[in-house]
């Protein structure tokens, strides 16, 4: 049996005589070897689901042994990347002294070595080209050329020879291609080149369509640069992601011009005030900032109105702005925001229009970001997205918190303890059994992953209150987070001299109780069933510390529909108190 006959596939082999010769040969780390006879097996085979597992697990296996090997010789393989790399410049520079010497022979053999150590490398590959074109060997210089062209799209001295190596064969149409790539990649109109001439001549010899100028020809190979800046633009901002959190200085120094460095720094440095930001890591911080627009406002400004498309969140760095709604009886401030705040969120989280106005009460710089940007931010670094949301979700409890205590500001208190009223809840067992198939299809309504829903369900409970049953009441201690199984609650403020007021009515799939876990004051308002039973998912403090810490994607979709739940009640309850503001006549 000769080689030739094996390889030529001229004999045929028993199954187990394949699966012999490659266990042989992978066993010696020849995996490539050992794939080709499997290959081989399965084509003579082709029914053999053994001999395609088999193949299969190979490959696998021989991927597992690649990637150990690069782990392994890692730190070998790139200092002998960047010895190589050394030695390539010093090679060029090697080269060029010869040059200047008119030692063209040893100039050659110093750039060959060059394109040894380093075949990624373009300018011996140009420094070769010029020294062959001088000599008129244009078949030599081409290929030199081509390559360091491929190498650096934006060199203008190998565009401008390869035009005129073109040209001197009558090549036209790639001369003429040739010429204009070097204007464009010069920053120059192609007449104010030194070989407009060229071009011309170049364009009236070549097969261009007689309609077309040569201007429009410009702007063509214009927009394909174009186009090829964006995709190297593209491929530059995934090698920045893939340097990592922790190397963004590097990334800065290395690829921002020193002037925007140094605003890039001093921005950061304005962020820190800001509370959004505050729980950021340096890393973190700068990326932030990359995506943050600073914008200066004078004293009487509007930022934005009313019914407005709510695109940005505004981070104020110095001054005032106050955010209001202009009524039939005048104007209503619903709050005001100073140095260190953030205003717009709502509109941010759940993507509405305003809901009223903000303008600045004195001087204001401000830091703009445009929603899309902070999305794609949250899906690339969901550790960031979590420490903001966490934010949102703090900062909106305490806004509703003041909402709701606004509401007491339309009516005249009265003598009396509201503490020593207040309705306990009653001591009880309210468990409940729900069928586990209703209660995912609510969760996966939510937006919640497979998984996700499955942590829920395992680490929750479910309670049953009967109509007008408390849930809990106003100063009561709140470490429980409440979903809707089934029915409704009533969400209300015991307001002094009126008594009860509904301020939300709530239906099954909304959140509510969450306001407390995260600021660790006490509920703000009494919660009832409304209008009959109402069934509830309970989750404690300790069991979303679990979901928090214990998976970052499910932290990051769950405080998700927190904050627009949050960002809802509060829309409401701002709205309520325009209408309180009303009917008392602006008072």
């Amino acid at each position: 049996m000769s080689d030739n006959e094996l390889a030529t596939g001229d004999l045929s082999f028993s199954i187990e005589e394949y699966c012999k010769l490659a266990e042989k040969f992978a066993s010696q780390d020849m995996h490539d070897e050992a794939l080709e006879i499997y290959e081989r097996a399965i084509k003579s085979h082709p029914n053999d689901l053994f001999l395609k597992i088999t193949y299969s697990r190979l490959r696998d296996k021989k991927a597992r042994y690649e990637r150990e090997f690069w782990r392994k010789n890692e730190d070998k393989i790139q200092k002998l990347r960047r010895n190589d790399d050394t030695l390539c410049n010093h090679y060029v520079g090697l080269g060029d002294l010869y040059l200047k010497q008119k030692k063209i022979s040893k100039s050659i053999e110093a750039y060959e070595f060059a394109k040894y150590k380093n075949p990624a490398f373009y300018l011996p590959y140009l420094r070769l080209g010029e020294i062959y074109y001088s000599q008129k060997s244009l078949n030599e210089a081409l290929p030199e050329l081509l390559r360091s062209k491929a190498l650096n799209k934006f060199e203008e001295k190998v565009y401008i020879l390869l035009g005129k190596i073109y040209l001197q064969k009558r090549e036209y149409l790639e001369a003429l291609s040739n010429f204009v790539d070097a204007s464009i990649v010069s920053g120059k109109y192609f007449k104010d080149t030194p070989y407009q001439r060229e071009i011309k001549i170049a364009f009236e010899k070549s097969n261009i369509s007689e309609q077309q100028t040569i201007n429009q020809y410009v702007h063509s190979r214009t927009a394909t640069f174009q186009k090829l800046m964006e995709i190297i633009n593209k491929q530059k901002d995934r090698d920045i992601e893939n340097i990592g959190a922790d190397h963004i200085r590097e990334v800065i120094e290395r690829f921002v011009e020193r002037k925007q460095q140094e605003e890039l720094i001093e921005k950061v440095e304005r962020l820190r005030k800001c509370l959004l930001v505050q729980e950021l890591t340096e890393s973190e911080l700068y990326r932030v900032a990359l995506i943050c627009m600073p914008i200066e406002y004078e004293k009487g400004a509007l930022v934005f109105k009313e019914k407005d498309p709510g695109g940005r969140l505004f981070l104020i760095d110095e001054g005032i702005v106050k955010v209001s709604r202009l009524l039939g009886v005048g104007e209503r401030v619903l709050a005001e925001f100073e140095a260190g705040t953030y205003f717009g969120e709502m509109d941010f989280i759940d993507n509405l229009n305003r809901s009223s106005d903000a303008i600045v009460l004195t001087r204001t710089r401000l830091f703009s970001i445009q929603r899309e940007d902070l999305i794609e931010l949250f899906q690339q670094h969901k550790k960031i997205a979590v420490k903001i949301l966490i934010v949102f979700w703090k900062t909106l409890a305490v806004r509703i918190r003041d909402s709701n205590e606004m509401l007491k500001s339309f009516f005249q208190p009265v003598d009396e303890d509201m503490t020593q009223q207040r309705e306990k809840v009653q001591q009880r067992d309210r468990s409940v059994e729900v069928d586990p198939q209703k209660k995912l299809e609510l969760l996966r309504n939510k937006g919640l992953s497979e998984k996700d829903l499955q942590v829920m369900i395992s680490l929750s409970k479910e309670e049953l209150y009967a109509k007008d049953e408390l849930l809990f009441s106003e100063g009561d201690e709140g470490n429980i987070l409440y979903f809707i199984l089934d029915g409704k609650v009533r969400v209300c403020k015991r307001i002094p001299g009126v008594g009860e007021e509904a301020i939300a009515i709530m239906e099954k799939g909304n959140f509510f109780g969450e306001m407390s876990l995260v600021d660790n004051s006490k509920r703000s308002a009494d919660v009832r069933a409304h209008d009959g039973p109402v069934t509830v998912l309970t989750l404690s403090k300790q069991m979303l510390d679990h979901i928090f810490y214990s998976d970052i994607d499910m932290a990051f979709q769950f405080l998700s529909i927190l904050c627009r739940s949050l960002s809802r009640r509060l829309r409401e309850i701002n709205e309520m108190i325009c209408t309180w503001h009303i009917m008392s006549g602006g008072f």
